[in-house]
């Protein structure tokens, strides 16, 4: 699969999930869009040239969702903000919603993304015309000393056979 198509394909199996997701959560939309087209296009450059099953695209989605709420919710956003980021059992337990809707996000853009890799699978490449066999070719020769034979392929002696002739 070239990079556009993962790129194009991530990015697409993005907006679902992030749609699904700010329904629910109802976050500032433009913000929340950029984050799903940079999640979408992490989601198809990191895992788009691999085969996945229905199972393995889920849990990369869930992985990629888990990913989302550590880098984003619990380390960017406070320092966005101006704070400090605090990776304590406190803060996680108050950010589980968040976490909810970014595993949620995750497992909807992983299956999204492997229905649109198998529903548009990726052309196959050209086939070579196949070159027919260089030819084999036996000369026999005979003098008046030597008899024999001179085996070529394609040009190159690869073998030859002398009998000397007894006068």
């Amino acid at each position: 699969m070239t990079l556009l198509r993962r790129l194009l394909f991530g990015i697409t199996a993005g907006l679902p999930g992030g749609a699904i997701v700010a329904v629910v959560t109802n976050p500032s939309w433009i913000p929340w869009a950029a984050h799903t087209v940079v999640l979408g296009a992490v989601l198809g450059l990191l895992f788009g040239e691999h085969r996945q099953s229905n199972g393995s695209a889920f849990s990369v989605g869930l992985f990629i969702g888990l990913l989302d709420w550590v880098t984003w919710t619990l380390t960017l956003a406070p320092m966005l903000e101006g704070k400090t980021p605090s990776w304590t059992i406190a803060v996680a337990v108050s950010r589980f919603p968040e976490l909810v809707g970014a595993i949620l996000f995750g497992a909807i853009a992983g299956l999204t993304f492997h229905a649109l890799s198998t529903w548009r699978p990726p052309r196959p490449a050209p086939q070579r015309a196949k070159q027919p066999p260089p030819p084999v070719m036996v000369f026999t020769y005979r003098s008046a000393s030597v008899t024999g034979e001179l085996i070529t392929v394609g040009g190159t002696v690869i073998a030859a056979r002398n009998a000397w002739v007894e006068s």
